[in-house]
């Protein structure tokens, strides 16, 4: 039985279970942004604009250690007749007798919303959240193509070096724990060219047998690239 296996591959299908739900959230971010922005551009170019002072301003209950929240309401007057509007929420927020930019349906002057910046305010924040949620996980999913495709190059490697790699004996220079992790070096004199050279092995966890410094190993180089080689510790 394989528990750390099977550990770490349940770790990586709650992570991109996770990855997934940032996506998805991410994705709908970015539709109701978008939708909620293409409403907004369709009233403000058929409103008209009046001023309006904000008569009423009542702190939000909010979650701690975040900025101030605040509720305001807006008196306006269309055709002599007067509307208040509330709108939601909002940092930051007007003071009492402050003057404001109100814009109104003409066939309908209670249905109304702020102006200036006001207006576009929640649309891009909604958006700009869409936008980097969707953008983080389209890219972590890149990342984790790009490794599983060089794994799977690795792989493939690895098995022609062992059907066809020259094999050679190397003698064990170190073999131990290090801060990296689990390691194994060991050099050996080119046959051809008399050099000698080094390699390494590095164990994914702790090895159940280590060769002994000084004894020695069998190292596969890589009959096109013999710069590329592996070292034998099975």
């Amino acid at each position: 039985m394989n528990t750390g296996r099977d550990n770490e591959r349940a770790s990586e299908r709650f992570l991109f279970l996770a990855i997934a739900v940032i996506g998805v959230v991410g994705l709908g971010m970015l539709i109701g942004g978008g939708t909620w922005l293409g409403i907004t551009i369709a009233k403000v170019s058929s409103s008209q604009t009046v001023t309006g002072v904000v008569v009423d301003r009542v702190e939000v209950i909010r979650p701690k250690d975040t900025n101030d929240l605040y509720a305001i309401t807006v008196r306006y007057e269309v055709d002599g007749k007067e509307y208040r509007y509330r709108p939601g929420a909002m940092y930051p927020a007007p003071q009492v007798g402050e003057s404001v930019t109100v814009r109104y349906q003409a066939d309908d002057p209670s249905d109304a919303m702020l102006g200036g910046a006001m207006s576009w305010f929640g649309q891009l924040t909604l958006l700009a959240i869409g936008l980097i949620m969707t953008a983080f996980a389209v890219l972590f999913v890149w990342i984790a193509r790009a490794q599983r495709r060089q794994a799977a190059d690795d792989a493939e490697t690895e098995d022609r070096i062992r059907q066809y790699g020259r094999r050679i004996r190397a003698t064990v220079d170190f073999a131990g724990h290090q801060e990296s992790g689990w390691l194994l070096t060991a050099t050996y004199t080119d046959p051809e060219s008399g050099a000698r050279r080094f390699v390494e092995h590095r164990y994914d966890g702790m090895p159940d047998v280590m060769p002994d410094v000084g004894s020695q190993v069998n190292v596969l180089l890589d009959p096109d690239d013999p710069g590329r080689y592996l070292v034998d510790v099975e």
